[in-house]
């Protein structure tokens, strides 16, 4: 599982080094149906990337491994990487069961279109910003849409 490694690490303790959430700690689940009909799986190890950094959230990325194998249906898949430049002013889809306007987590998975910025204002916002193939994808705001909080480590 390609996820995000923020959602891997802990902050509990200000001013320390991050620590590692334990695997037995964490659950996973997946798929495209509504989230009450989908069991929570064990993970049995983690990997994240050696670079990443909490405070700018660079090199952002880590993988799972479940306890057991996945079986694809038609709710379960695999993703293609896409090997494309991503260009400004092109428009992606961000996928999440984050919390909804209530605060409350989202029992149906939910889409939101994203249209990446020009070059110029993402770069003067982060300075580690190059283009949208790097370390960042940087988007347009625009109120209303959005990805929520949950939503992290999903697809995009």
């Amino acid at each position: 599982i390609l996820t995000a490694a923020h959602c891997l690490v802990s902050t509990a303790k200000p001013n320390s080094f991050l620590s590692s959430v334990d695997p037995a700690d964490l659950k996973v689940v997946v798929g495209s149906s509504k989230s009450g009909l989908i069991n929570p799986m064990n993970v049995r190890s983690y990997v994240i990337n050696p670079d990443f950094r909490l405070d700018t959230y660079s090199h952002d990325i880590a993988l799972i491994q479940l306890d057991i194998d996945l079986t694809l249906n038609s709710t379960v898949q695999s993703i293609v990487i896409g090997e494309e430049p991503i260009e400004p002013h092109q428009t992606l889809v961000a996928l999440g069961w984050g919390q909804n306007e209530s605060q409350e987590t989202s029992s149906q998975l939910q889409a939101v279109n994203l249209t990446t910025s020009s070059l110029a204002p993402c770069q003067s916002q982060i300075p580690e910003f190059q283009d949208h193939n790097g370390q960042f994808v940087c988007t347009a705001f625009i109120p209303g849409k959005d990805t929520c909080p949950g939503d992290s480590g999903g697809p995009l």
